[in-house]
């Protein structure tokens, strides 16, 4: 896996079973675009205006699980007090590189992506709930300056659970995915940034 890989939308299946039928029942059961009923009614002409919804937001799967891991590894990774302790200049001299070797660990991430649904003038918004869980582990950095300069190494496990309003519409759970090498990053990512 490399760092062009390290996108959810590249990890999770393409298609998710059932997902357009359970999300039009789950608009409908829930009233969620209730702003926009008639309008979508009208435009639907004959066929269910929540499965119209419902089919486009499958074709869009793709952009509602645009989650770059990597962003929330570092992020998860900036706020840890382990890793702040390089910010010392004193102790970890600007000029030398250290490599952190990071314990076995779980990072939970929540993401709320959306469908915008427009129709004769009117808008609305079809919100989801995208919540991760990674498990990772054999993960090091490269630390210079107080900046992380390089991830290396390591292997995490994703559960992932896709919902809107109260339905859960999708939960998955990956294989252990292996990151050979290392990833570089430019530009390196501040620690506590």
């Amino acid at each position: 896996m490399n760092a062009t890989e390290l996108n959810l939308n590249k990890i999770l299946p393409a298609t998710i079973p059932d997902f357009s039928d359970l999300l039009a029942r789950t608009i409908d059961e829930n009233g969620l675009l209730a702003s926009l009923k008639a309008s979508l009614i009208k435009a639907a002409t004959g066929q269910q205006w929540s499965g119209q919804v419902a089919w486009n937001a499958q074709d869009n799967l793709d952009e509602l699980l645009d989650v770059d891991l990597q962003e929330v590894l570092i992020g998860a990774w900036n706020k840890s007090t382990i890793l702040r302790r390089y910010l010392d200049v004193q102790r970890y001299p600007p000029d030398k590189t250290f490599i952190v070797h990071l314990t076995e660990h779980s990072i939970r991430s929540e993401h709320r992506p959306y469908l915008e649904v427009s129709i004769n003038g009117l808008s609305g918004k079809l919100e989801f709930c995208l919540m991760l869980e990674l498990k990772v582990k054999g993960f090091k950095l490269k630390i210079r300056g107080g900046e992380i300069h390089e991830i290396l190494s390591g292997e995490c496990r994703i559960k992932a659970t896709f919902s809107c309003g109260p339905a859960l519409l999708w939960m998955t759970e990956t294989e252990t995915i292996s990151l050979p090498g290392s990833i570089k990053l430019e530009p390196p990512r501040k620690i506590g940034g």
